[in-house]
Order: structure tokens, then sequence, then C-alpha cells
């Protein structure tokens, strides 16, 4: 597979998105929703808490997947670097929907960028800080 931080680089365009979210002190897990946008996008993504590889090159949409629980993640920062392709013919749209829950409320942001050409990547970069 190839090096998602090249691929990151020779992306057509890059969006990112920068953000907090509050967890407690119990044992519940929280887990992040990764949907990729429209049928007829390809994808890799590359999960990291901290500097702890949590998922390596994970090809498409990513649903119901633990990041840890509330009180082990606190002061921590997830990291998701996601190339999104677009191969479908329809149109040049790209995107994600991103969501948490299992810690104080739920979150949710949808990110989305439109290539120029049939083929074309965009980098989508992920960072959020858990914090109590």
């Amino acid at each position: 597979m190839a090096n998602i931080k090249l691929l990151f680089k020779e992306a057509v365009s890059q969006t990112s998105l920068t953000d907090v979210y509050q967890v407690n002190d119990t044992s519940k897990l929280v887990k992040i929703d990764l949907i990729i946008g429209d049928i007829g996008q390809a994808s890799i993504s590359t999960i990291k808490l901290d500097d702890e590889v949590l998922v390596s090159e994970h090809l498409g949409t990513l649903t119901d997947f633990s990041v840890g629980r509330n009180k082990s993640i606190v002061n921590r920062f997830l990291n998701i670097t996601t190339i999104v392709t677009d191969v479908n013919t329809e149109h040049n749209r790209t995107g994600i929907d991103f969501s948490i829950t299992g810690g104080v409320n739920p979150y949710h942001y949808a990110l989305s960028k439109q290539v120029i050409n049939q083929g074309d990547s965009v980098g989508y970069k992920i960072e959020i800080f858990f914090y109590k």
C-alpha cells in the first residue's frame, strides 16, 4: 500500500478540522464514525491517538470504532488522515461525515471538497483534543 503521508502531499487539495471533544471519568467507550462521501468515492485512512496507531491504511468507511474509554483518553489527541479519491463519473464531490459518541455529548461534522478532474484526490486531516 502507498504511504498515506505521501498520498496526502500529492492530493490536489487538502482540508482540515481541528476541534475539542469533552469526555468524563467513566469507563464508557468513545466511538467514532468516519463515513466516506457519496457512492463512488474511494478512501484510505490512518487513525492515531497521540503517537499510537489505532488503524493503519483502512480502506473505505469506518463505523462504531472505539478510540478508547473516556477516562483513558483525557488530554490526548485523535488524529485522522484520510485521502478521498473521486471515482464517481456523475460528479466531482468528495466528503467525509465524521461523528463521535460516548463522551459528554454527541459530536458531528461534515467536511466536503470539490475536485476538478475525475480521479483527483483530496487530503482530509481531522484533529480532536479530548478534554474533561
